[in-house]
């Protein structure tokens, strides 16, 4: 099926694409304290992993403070990083997320922000410009050799999320282990001596929970809610309003904290093997999640609605290899998936797209202090920002709610009237973003139908009813 064409933010990115590459080719001066990389330093570039772990909410990984045993791996990996404490997606689902991580764009920016819609062609999603420049792209132009595997049906190469990678695997919902396998295979059997640059994305911690380690013994507690939830999720909703008592929901979370143990245990075998094949040394790895998950803090399941705390706080974790002699292991400053991007690029010194609205986080695996920044973040009908001491979120019939991150970290109680000074700010910071995103929504938005499996696929994950 041909791309049919829509109005939204393109144009400005066609212009700027060739500038950025030849940029991102040339490279860029090294941040004072970590290795030079430039041609004249005859030191070569490290590689790079993204791992992505769809639906990982950050307060059920051990390292953020969880007290059930989810994540030793990832704890593991934690200690010899620096963890993020205060990561978000900009986000409350998969594609415009990922769409972000890849380009370092907000969702109004590189229009990936609905599921789709349905016209005489048959049901149409939104595809990834051509013109946006990607992070695999930045690194290809460098040298690096690329790759990706997907397992999420947002993320395929009809959509545009194979930009800039020699080779995209995408078979949906395969484990983690395959995930791992494939990846191994890659690597391993590449041909050429050039660092590399993969993509990972586990989808194993998704409804409908039923991913678990086969000698799971019942430690994160009773798992099995009465009757069965279905595991179709469009008809969990009917399933809540009838069965949701609290020993349901409790089985629920247990679910999703075997669910979380089984792809740490996925995540501990790549790291292994990382370590065991002498790459760990020579390669940056990054753990992200792409959104959280509800567990009824808003009266909501799962996740793709409000940007609430439970659905866009996301674990951020980057591994450093030896030659950058970073001690910090930990930062408090507020972050997010718009950061990846020019993070990555800035440590191996290459040039980020001049479109790229995240900002280095260098400084901070310095140990140096950024200038405080909030965080954008959105989800159907709402967007918002999230300070260091408040956050404001505003629907789109104009009601503005501020919460205290402080006092009340779980969003659940807005302020009263009179509204702290800090909430007006954010509110005008706020305006003052979107206003920025209407000045770039002119141009073509390409869509392109999607097969009756694919919409399926959306529809068994609950994003169509």
């Amino acid at each position: 099926m041909r791309p049919t064409s829509r109005s939204r933010a393109r144009g400005l990115a066609a212009a700027v694409t060739f500038v950025a590459l030849a940029a991102a080719a040339c490279g860029k001066p090294a941040p004072e304290g970590f290795p030079d990389f430039s041609a004249d330093s005859g030191l070569a570039r490290p590689n790079v992993l993204i791992v992505l772990i769809d639906a990982l909410r950050r307060d059920h990984v051990g390292a953020y403070g969880y007290q059930l045993p989810t994540t030793p791996a990832i704890d593991a990996f934690a200690a010899e990083s620096t963890l993020f404490e205060r990561g978000y997606s900009h986000s409350t689902w998969t594609k415009p997320s990922v769409a972000t991580l890849f380009t370092s764009l907000y969702p109004d920016q590189h229009g990936l922000g609905r599921v789709g819609f349905e016209d005489d062609a048959g049901f149409q999603t939104d595809v990834l410009p051509e013109g946006l420049v990607t992070l695999a792209e930045a690194f290809k132009a460098a040298g690096y050799r690329t790759g990706a595997i997907g397992t999420n049906v947002h993320i395929l190469k009809k959509t545009g999320f194979a930009q800039g990678f020699d080779r995209f695997f995408n078979q949906r919902l395969v484990t983690a282990y395959k995930v791992n396998r494939l990846l191994r295979e890659w690597v391993e059997h590449g041909s050429s001596k050039a660092p590399f640059f993969a993509y990972a994305h586990y989808m194993d911690v998704h409804f409908p929970y039923n991913r678990r380690l086969p000698d799971e013994s019942g430690r994160f507690g009773n798992s099995r809610t009465s009757p069965p939830a279905p595991e179709h999720w469009t008809r969990v909703p009917e399933w809540a309003e009838k069965h949701m008592s609290p020993e349901n929901l409790a089985a629920l979370v247990a679910s999703y904290d075997e669910e979380i143990a089984y792809s740490d245990e996925a995540f501990g075998q790549l790291t292994q093997w990382l370590r065991e094949s002498g790459l760990l040394d020579n390669t940056i790895v990054v753990l992200v999640a792409d959104h959280g998950e509800g567990f009824n803090e808003h009266g909501e399941l799962q996740h793709g609605y409000a940007p609430y705390e439970e659905v866009t706080a996301v674990p951020m974790m980057v591994r450093l290899p030896p030659v950058y002699r970073s001690e910090v292991r930990s930062s408090g400053e507020i972050v997010g998936l718009v950061d990846v991007l020019p993070t990555v690029l800035d440590l191996v010194g290459i040039e980020p797209p001049s479109l790229a609205q995240g900002r280095s986080l260098v400084p901070l695996l310095l140990g140096k202090a950024l200038r405080e920044r909030p965080i954008y973040v959105e989800g159907p009908g709402m967007r918002g920002l999230r300070g260091s001491t408040h956050t404001l979120l505003s629907s789109e019939s104009g009601e503005q709610l501020c919460f205290d991150n402080r006092a009340d970290p779980a969003e659940l109680a807005p302020l009263a009237e009179p509204l702290p000074e800090m909430c007006g700010r954010l509110a005008s910071g706020l305006a003052g973003l979107v206003a920025q995103f209407q000045l770039v929504s002119e141009g073509d938005e390409a869509t392109i139908a999607l097969d009756a499996d694919e919409v399926e696929a959306l529809r068994a994950l609950g994003y169509l009813d």
